[in-house]
């Protein structure tokens, strides 16, 4: 009958021998999974705190007043309601500021309204943002242009917008960013109310 051999207490350990093969497999796998994070964890810092920037829309337009109170001064009164949307998963946003005026033709035309601040969690919808405009200004430029507008009885209007917000990841908060966002509708002379979208590109 044949006998087992069996380790006593005062044998020494078995010590596991790896071939030149084995150690360099085993460094080769190392070396991958350190690289693979090197990789990873920069796009993941990215990906973290520079999310995907808010969306911007003009709802609709309650225009009180919009003329040509001479040809080259505009008179306007125009009410204001603007959706924003935080398209991010996991990702809030903080607006500290927000600024909205009218704009014709590159030139400036109301005064500067300020939006109140707010919060949006991650796939969140604003939709009650109301902004008051209201100027008198001189307009500077062609006159022609001008005139075939005051022809046409409407009137290409950029509702711009700026500010600054922050991102908001669990604990992790982003710096502060600048962002401006412009919207271009087609208002008519007069009193009017104007149902949107008026699609909004953003800008950071």
């Amino acid at each position: 009958m044949s006998q087992v051999a069996q380790n006593t207490p005062n044998d020494p350990p078995t010590v596991k021998c790896y071939n030149n093969k084995t150690i360099l497999f085993l460094l080769v796998i190392k070396f991958v999974v350190i690289l693979i994070a090197l990789i990873t964890l920069p796009i993941l810092f990215w990906v973290t705190t520079h999310p995907t920037k808010p969306e911007f829309s003009i709802t609709r337009a309650h225009v009180d007043r919009l003329n040509f109170t001479r040809p080259s001064t505009i008179d306007s009164s125009i009410h204001l309601t603007i959706r924003s949307y935080n398209p991010n998963g996991f990702t809030e946003i903080y607006y500290d500021e927000i600024f909205v005026h009218a704009s014709y033709k590159g030139q400036k035309i109301t005064s500067q309204a300020q939006l109140p601040q707010v919060y949006q969690d991650d796939h969140e919808e604003t939709i009650n943002q109301c902004a008051y405009l209201v100027g008198h200004q001189q307009i500077m430029g062609n006159e022609n242009q001008t005139e075939s507008d005051l022809r046409a009885g409407k009137l290409e209007l950029n509702f711009e917008m700026s500010g600054t917000l922050r991102w908001r990841m669990g604990s992790s908060e982003s710096e502060i960013n600048l962002f401006s966002v412009n919207c271009v509708a087609i208002m008519p002379f007069g009193t009017s109310y104007v149902k949107g979208p008026f699609n909004c590109s953003t800008t950071l």
